[in-house]
């Protein structure tokens, strides 16, 4: 009886270790993974150097971002916190910071009539920046513009980088600089490989940059 009871007794504790050492596994692996704080610091400065680059004397500066209030997004909040603090430091503060609410599991994308009326009304020297993706608008919006007076900076990650046509965007003048994802190798053992470092998964893009052909490079 006393080893039957034994016998219980330790099958209850193994258990019972089983579930703890279950819980911690399934803590881990369900856990997402934190950005990284330096990454997502230099793709923000990176934005602002661009940005300050075509900033005009007394220039507004707009900012497109998704809104993180109901979703959190620590990447994005890093990137535009770095932005912002970059833009501060060289005498051009953001004039305008819109936020936009969007459904997490969908594309980021700025909205063509906020777009196109914010360029509507720019004047040379504003920068808009768009921490969405490139920035579109509908042809007729386009033919109703014309040229924008502002220069447009975008951060262009993932696929919207792999579909991103940067010298007819910035024909339309829909495209000044910003920073592109590099194209990601065929090779799944150089992806693997590809450190978490901004010159290892993006480069930044100037004026004469955006007539260039991306280079394809390990990108995780």
């Amino acid at each position: 009886m006393r080893d039957h009871r034994g016998i219980q007794a330790l099958a209850i504790g193994t258990c019972a270790i089983s579930v703890v050492i279950a819980s911690w596994a399934l803590d881990w692996i369900d856990a997402p993974p934190r950005p990284s704080g330096t990454l997502h610091q230099q793709i923000g400065q990176a934005l602002a150097q661009e940005a300050l680059a075509h900033a005009g004397l007394g220039g507004r500066v707009v900012v497109f971002a998704r809104d993180t209030s109901e979703f959190e997004q620590p990447a994005t909040d890093m990137a535009l916190r770095s932005f912002t603090t970059e833009m501060q430091k060289a005498g051009h503060p953001v004039t305008d910071l819109r936020l936009v609410a969007e459904d997490p599991l969908r594309p980021i994308h700025v909205p063509e009539g906020d777009l196109f009326d914010v360029l509507r009304k720019s004047s040379k020297g504003d920068v808009v920046v768009s921490l969405m993706g490139p920035v579109l608008l509908a042809e007729d919006q386009r033919l109703a513009l014309g040229t924008p007076k502002a220069a447009v900076i975008a951060f262009c990650p993932g696929s919207s980088a792999e579909v991103l046509d940067p010298a007819q965007l910035a024909s339309m003048g829909l495209l000044h600089g910003g920073v592109l994802a590099l194209q990601a190798s065929n090779d799944p053992k150089q992806s693997a490989k590809t450190p978490d470092r901004f010159e290892a998964l993006y480069r930044r893009m100037d004026s004469k940059a955006l007539l260039q052909k991306p280079k394809t490079q390990g990108r995780p």
